[in-house]
């Protein structure tokens, strides 16, 4: 885990055009040092003082790659790899192996008072993939 220093602060508010919410750590950078993908908090407590769920644990910041990436989204590709993961088991059960440790990254760093939300709220299992098929 990489601390974010100030400087990381500045560059990811001026990448994203507003500061990032939850933010833990720097999870890659660019050949030149700059943030391009972050890591945030799963909960965020908002103004009101409740948790507000943060699914997306991964966020990329980088400028350049935002822009690459929303082509191949619009493109359709998505739905394609969606087909493709439908119809291939072997493919499908690597994803879900690949999804229950994004969950469990996920679930540590929840802290036990978020645990205590996410159980009141019936989430829990969601997040840690327990009802996952």
């Amino acid at each position: 885990m990489e601390k974010v220093n100030p400087e990381d602060r500045k560059i990811i508010r001026k990448q994203l055009g507003r500061a990032p919410r939850g933010l833990v750590e720097v999870s890659a950078r660019c050949s030149y040092g700059y943030p391009v993908v972050i890591k945030t908090e799963p909960l965020i407590k908002n103004s009101d003082g409740d948790f507000e769920v943060f699914p997306t644990l991964y966020w990329l910041t980088g400028p350049k790659r935002r822009k690459e990436v929303a082509k191949i989204e619009s493109s359709g590709y998505i739905e394609k790899l969606e087909e493709e993961l439908n119809s291939d088991r072997d493919l499908k059960k690597e994803y879900r192996r690949n999804e229950a440790s994004y969950l469990d990254e996920q679930r540590n760093l929840l802290s036990p008072e978020e645990e205590s939300f996410l159980k009141q709220k019936g989430a829990l299992e969601l997040s840690t993939g327990e009802l996952a098929g």
